[in-house]
């Protein structure tokens, strides 16, 4: 009986190794990965320009389109021999080919024109023509903006700060 009792001991031992062995596991089938992917860069090809601009009664706007179109409304541009040409800001990005990317440009009015003195003019309407997806090769893209022009608008060279213009991943 006391063999049979020892037996049945071993037994119940052998299971509960048994019973404690299924309670875990080992899966060795993971892997780690990361992808490291390149910066985007941004660099300021050429300035925002508006140009000479006639002063009027009425005053108006001056709408520098990304393509370098130039609209002016209730103003007239002076072409004389020391007229300043106008152009829109021009930026060459690069970044990971085939993913997109946003453009955040100023908001209206927070980028503001000086004469070094007490006179202003505010700048709004800020638009660009980038693509939106990074290519193999870096791109260009042109940025665009409205002057808007007071009504007689005293006479001088306005200049803005520098002002941001954000490329990001999306």
């Amino acid at each position: 009986m006391k063999n049979k009792f020892f037996s049945m001991a071993l037994f119940a031992m052998g299971l509960a190794t048994a019973a404690k062995a299924q309670n875990s596991a080992t899966e060795n089938t993971a892997t780690a990965s990361a992808q490291i992917v390149v910066p985007i860069t941004i660099s300021k090809g050429s300035d925002l320009n508006f140009g000479s601009i006639v002063r009027s009664a009425p005053g108006g706007t001056v709408v520098v389109a990304p393509s370098g179109t130039v609209t002016p409304t209730g103003v007239t541009m002076f072409t004389g021999s020391s007229a300043v040409a106008t152009s829109a800001a021009a930026y060459t990005i690069t970044g990971e080919a085939g993913n997109t990317y946003l453009i955040t440009l100023p908001a209206d009015n927070t980028v503001v024109l000086d004469d070094g003195a007490t006179h202003t003019m505010k700048l709004t309407a800020f638009t660009h023509n980038a693509t939106g997806t990074f290519g193999a090769s870096p791109e260009t893209f042109q940025v665009g903006a409205t002057l808007n022009v007071g009504a007689n608008q005293v006479a001088g060279n306005y200049v803005s700060p520098a002002f941001d213009v954000t490329v990001a991943y999306n």
